[in-house]
């Protein structure tokens, strides 16, 4: 496994041509996302996170976004989790068994949050309480959402859980400060696993580990969906590797929107917009994901309502600056929202 991470874009295309098919298309959501808009609002300064974002996460699929630091993936996850804090604005739709998560009240946020969705979170800390063990961080949650009825049990699956993970049992008393960065990483695993959710959100869940450790993890979670002990994964990542593993759809987001689906495969052996090309070429050189756009900068003005990669690509036209271009089909389910493809 540990070449998984070493092979570059060869096994990159290797993986998705030879991955496994799933019939998951024609299975019913698990959560339907609908038009959803985010925006963050700080000393009256308005940032849109994300803008118009659409997505069926399908029973037993795993849906991979893709894109550097700034495109909205991580604000989708803390969105479907209903984390989104109150002096921000989010509209649109967020819909798991028939009720809006966004019209939830405090406590049915709480009844959903860590059974019906969990969320492995890129910084662990926003997870562990540090004033208490690792080992009553897991009896607090696995008891309050009723995963276990009494402490003795809930410690049990506690460390059932966490030697999935590789851990030793002694680190149930210690306190987070006391664990390395990869070790509260790998807890933070164990907690989000340890409720069976139906729909995990994995924000960059193994960038603080090692390469062999990333592979155990993914293998790990991978063989969880399979057992359908987790029913739906959303996974956050900027490691095409990695979703050549792990997801069966991909959606390509750049500054909070949706530039491109479609299969795993087919988005990454046959990339559709200028921006997705850029990216996926400089994992076939071996180059950064970060700063993928040569000769520009974050301080480029992108046009408010039209496509957010104007300012960095060789194609733009009058029409990218005017408006966002509306998602065109090209082939089975892949679909890319660029104006070059119009006339295809």
């Amino acid at each position: 496994m540990a070449v998984l991470f070493r092979a570059g874009f060869s096994f990159i295309a290797t993986s998705a041509v030879h991955a496994e098919t799933r019939t998951v298309m024609t299975m019913e959501p698990n959560i339907e996302i609908e038009n959803l808009n985010v925006s963050y609002i700080s000393r009256n300064t308005r940032v849109r996170a994300v803008r118009e974002f659409s997505l069926d996460l399908r029973e037993n699929e795993s849906v991979g976004l893709l894109g550097e630091s700034g495109a909205g993936k991580s604000t989708v996850g803390w969105a479907l989790l209903g984390l989104i804090g109150k002096q921000n604005v989010v509209t649109g739709e967020i819909n798991f068994q028939g009720k809006n998560i966004l019209k939830m009240t405090n406590r049915e946020l709480n009844a959903y949050r860590w059974t019906d969705a969990s969320m492995i979170f890129q910084a662990s800390l926003n997870t562990l309480d540090p004033l208490i063990t690792v080992g009553q961080n897991f009896v607090d949650l696995l008891t309050n959402k009723k995963t276990c009825d009494n402490k003795r049990d809930a410690r049990a699956l506690a460390w059932e859980t966490m030697k999935l993970l590789a851990l030793q049992e002694s680190i149930m008393d210690a306190y987070p400060h006391q664990l390395s960065g990869g070790m509260k990483q790998r807890v933070a695993i164990a907690m989000a696993i340890s409720t069976n959710p139906k729909v995990l959100v994995a924000d960059e869940p193994t960038t603080a580990l090692d390469t062999i450790t990333q592979a155990s993890i993914l293998r790990l979670m991978k063989t969880l969906r399979e057992q359908k002990k987790i029913r739906g994964i959303l996974f956050v990542s900027h490691d095409v590797t990695v979703h050549a593993y792990m997801t069966d759809r991909l959606l390509v987001m750049y500054r909070g929107r949706v530039i491109e689906q479609g299969s795993t495969k087919e988005v990454i052996t046959n990339p559709l917009h200028p921006y997705t090309k850029l990216l996926l070429s400089s994992e076939r050189i071996g180059g950064q994901k970060e700063g993928v756009r040569a000769g520009a900068s974050q301080d480029d003005v992108a046009p408010a309502d039209g496509c957010p990669y104007v300012p960095f690509c060789p194609y733009a036209m009058k029409s990218c600056s005017e408006s966002f271009p509306t998602a065109r089909t090209i082939g089975q389910d892949h679909r890319v929202s660029c104006f070059l493809y119009d006339a295809k």
